[in-house]
């Protein structure tokens, strides 16, 4: 039997080299004869030509094949890792794929396996010219591998390069540069169904109910062994409309619906005609900052949905004989209507109307009427000041809600809180009200408002109202498991007028940090610091943590912020003009007078270097070029020298190093009020924020925009 070849011999040698040895090895070894001659012979041919080292023609040169010159996974994004464990539950990355050829072009696709979970998938064609740098990407997210990984682990890849047919293969690799990346299986929907439809009214028999309630049920699994907690949203693409549920806890692939129940008022205004409500189901983490997955095979969907009469518009009118005779602007004497306008969507409906008075407690009704399409029909209620007898206390600002029934007030079609014109000003109680939302203005449903008489909670939009009597004093704070309030507390005194507006941001207490760890998040991160005013102005100010370690700029319009203040900011991480800041659409004080000492140092230390500055993730803080020293950018600083250039609003001052900047003048920019008898040559000290600028020719420049310029 003869032995199959021995190439090892080869491997080493220069590729000319190679072919010779290996022609002599084979002689030696096989002794071909004949038939076995000719195909060694054409074995040789054959690499010969396709290593490029003999030509196929004596005019031509050998074509040379596409091969890889670097295989790389990057581009990591969008990475959680909610159990700590260094394996990804959600995640983006790239493989980029850079093939060349050793002159020419060619146009070439590649195959990449996860030779972990056995995945294959196919690029579209490119062309490479020679040995130029021309990536091939290829995305990938968790959902790329959902079903595939059961648990914590680490995805190899291998990737072969073809021509763009798929027909010839070139070359294949498993050296993937930063491989393996390491992720495990986040949760997913198992499924979603509608169940325990009830209660339903077809009261026309068309087959769609304008009276229904049935159930949403959401089975969510977990990765084999471990458990979540997990919270969703329910999308109805056919409204427009999405609710929120949980957050809830699920295990394994246990069987766990988490169940949200809707009826015909969840769609008020939403269902114009006959309509099938479909859904969508996406499964987020409990801060709805991570999707996880999504669902959009809804058993037992669509459901059949009919219009029902509706609210087009309310509104106070008519008001006549007003009589303010202590001149605070609330009547003591009055008369006004409320117009309520009903329509039916592609039909005609019989209705009714409630229209109550939340402020005092009371209800009236008209009606019936019919009401058809989209006719413009109002009905009113005319109301004076007997109307509210016995029922108004003190200044009052009337506000109504309109409900609409069938004739019989059996069945409530729709209301609205909306009434053009209120409140109406009569003489009764003070309301404080107002909204709390997070960062991103969300609002916020379930915080109590404790100090407030009967401590309101906030609803679905986030809104809160009380009434007190005028001369009210006491504290409230808002409080909701889970989160910190901006600001934590307001103080009443002797209320007099209503207090609307009363506004309060909610920041998950996980985002609570310092302001050196906020600088390490890239844009967009939410977070919450708390820091003593440094420097403040119109529409923006700095604040530093006690210690003296960072010091961070706040995008705020029209902040009403003091030096020496403890400021809480929440907001987003941004960066502009190389600085990093924190955008927030709110701060508070918790106390006044803290003194704060300025970093005193040399014009060519302020600044500093880079502070773990990342241009890909865009995190850190980026350091003034060529500098030295500590990152100093966003604390207070105090420096010395002359000032060799002076305009409005603008200086540079020298302290002898002759500091170069983006500019032809010599020292350190300082931005602020210039005082009046300053004057160039004039000998100053600088206290400031440490700011700075991106410049074209010169890159990252350092910048104190001053509080204070004394001349020495």
């Amino acid at each position: 039997m003869v032995g199959e070849p021995d190439i090892d011999g080869c491997r080493d040698n220069t590729p000319i080299e190679g072919w010779t040895n290996m022609i002599g090895h084979l002689g030696r070894r096989w002794n071909p004869r004949g038939p076995r001659r000719a195909l060694l012979q054409s074995l040789i041919l054959t690499g010969l030509l396709v290593e490029g080292l003999i030509s196929a023609s004596p005019s031509a040169a050998a074509p040379v094949a596409p091969y890889f010159s670097g295989v790389y996974l990057a581009d990591i994004a969008n990475a959680t890792d909610n159990n700590a464990n260094s394996y990804y539950e959600t995640f983006n990355f790239n493989i980029r794929i850079d093939a060349d050829i050793k002159s020419g072009s060619a146009t070439v696709a590649a195959k990449v396996t996860c030779t972990t979970t056995g995945q294959t998938w196919n690029t579209a064609p490119w062309t490479i010219y020679g040995v130029e740098v021309d990536y091939c990407t290829v995305a990938f997210s968790e959902s790329s591998f959902r079903g595939f990984i059961t648990g914590p682990t680490s995805l190899n890849f291998s990737v072969e390069l073809w021509n763009a047919s798929f027909t010839q293969k070139y070359a294949t690799t498993t050296s993937v540069v930063d491989q393996p990346f390491k992720a495990e299986p986040g949760p997913f929907i198992r499924r979603a169904a509608i169940s325990n439809v009830r209660n339903t009214v077809d009261s026309n028999l068309d087959s769609y109910y304008e009276f229904f309630q049935f159930d949403l049920n959401i089975d969510a699994d977990a990765a084999a062994g471990t458990s979540d907690t997990v919270a969703a949203k329910i999308i109805c693409p056919t409204t427009g409309q999405t609710w929120t549920t949980g957050p809830w806890t699920i295990t394994g692939s246990s069987v766990d619906y988490h169940t949200m129940t809707f009826d015909q008022s969840a769609f008020a205004g939403g269902i114009l005609g006959p309509t099938n409500l479909d859904f969508t189901v996406e499964l987020w983490n409990p801060g709805f900052t991570a999707k996880y997955d999504t669902h959009t095979l809804v058993d037992n969907e669509p459901f059949k949905a009919g219009p029902l009469p509706l609210i087009s518009d309310a509104r106070i009118t008519n008001v006549t004989g007003t009589v303010d005779a202590d001149g605070d602007g609330y009547f003591e004497t009055f008369r006004f209507g409320i117009d309520a306008d009903a329509d039916m969507p592609g039909g005609s409906s019989v209705v009714s109307v409630k229209i109550i008075c939340p402020t005092t407690g009371q209800t009236w009704t008209i009606g019936p009427w019919t009401v058809t399409g989209w006719a413009v029909d109002y009905h009113t209620l005319l109301l004076d000041q007997t109307s509210f007898s016995g029922h108004l206390v003190g200044q009052t600002g009337l506000d109504f809600t309109i409900e609409l029934w069938d004739p019989s007030f059996t069945r409530k079609y729709a209301s609205t809180g909306t009434v053009s014109g209120e409140p109406f000003k009569a003489e009764q109680a003070c309301t404080i009200s107002g909204v709390v939302t997070t960062i991103s203005g969300t609002p916020l449903s379930g915080v109590m408002l404790t100090g407030l008489p009967g401590s309101p909670v906030t609803d679905s939009a986030g809104r809160y109202s009380v009434t007190v009597l005028p001369g009210w004093s006491a504290s409230a704070a808002p409080t909701k498991s889970g989160y910190d309030f901006c600001p934590a507390l307001r103080v009443y005194a002797n209320v007099a007028a209503d207090a609307l507006g009363q506004n309060y941001v909610a920041t998950p207490s996980s985002l609570s940090m310092t302001i050196r760890a906020a600088k390490l998040l890239s844009d967009e991160s939410q977070v919450r610091v708390t820091g003593v005013v440094t420097a403040a102005f119109t529409d923006f100010f700095y604040i530093e943590d006690a210690a003296a370690i960072a010091g961070i700029r706040v995008s705020q319009s029209g902040n009403g912020r003091a030096v020496g203040e403890r400021a809480t900011v929440p907001g987003f991480v941004r960066g502009s003009q190389a600085e990093r800041y924190i955008s927030a659409s709110a701060s508070s004080a918790s106390e006044a007078g803290i003194v704060v000492r300025p970093l005193g140092m040399q014009t060519g230390l302020v600044g500093g270097k880079s502070f773990f500055y990342s241009h890909q993730t865009a995190s850190g803080q980026v350091g003034i070029a060529g500098a030295v020293g500590l990152n100093n950018i966003g604390m207070l600083v105090r420096t010395w020298g002359r000032v060799t250039h002076l305009e409005p609003g603008l200086c540079y001052v020298d302290d002898g190093r002759g500091l170069s900047n983006s500019s032809s003048y010599k020292g350190l920019m300082v931005q602020g009020e210039m005082p009046a008898q300053l004057q160039e040559g004039s000998y100053v000290q600088v206290t400031g924020a440490a700011s700075c600028f991106s410049s074209p020719s010169s890159g990252v420049q350092p910048v104190i925009l001053s509080t204070s310029i004394q001349t020495l």
